[in-house]
Order: structure tokens, then C-alpha cells, then sequence
């Protein structure tokens, strides 16, 4: 919440993995008109951070 009063832009959407992460952030997400999703995947931040990891290890 504080990030959106700081940025003053209210997402569409908001994507999460997990389903106590879609049940927490539900009440407030509805109050703003957000739509939460439950996704499997988040393939471009998973390859991100997949290929991070190869890159700093020795």
C-alpha cells in the first residue's frame, strides 16, 4: 500500500504464486479495483533468476 500512495499508480493487476499470497492481499486488492490471479509460473522473472544464479556462481 505504501508503494502505490508513493507512486500513485494503482496496477490492474497483480499475479502471485501462491494461494495464502491471493487470500492476503484480496480485501485490499478489492477495495482498489485490483484484480489478484494465481499463477503457476512466472516464467521470465523464473529464467531471470535462474540464469543470475548460473552467472555468479564459480
Amino acid at each position: 500500500m505504501n508503494l502505490i500512495e508513493k507512486i500513485k499508480i494503482i496496477p490492474k493487476v497483480v499475479l502471485v504464486r501462491k494461494k495464502e499470497a491471493l487470500q492476503l492481499l484480496e480485501p485490499a486488492a478489492q477495495k482498489l479495483d485490483i484484480e489478484v490471479k494465481l499463477v503457476k509460473e512466472f516464467r521470465t522473472l523464473d529464467e531471470a533468476v535462474h540464469a543470475m544464479i548460473q552467472h555468479f556462481q564459480l
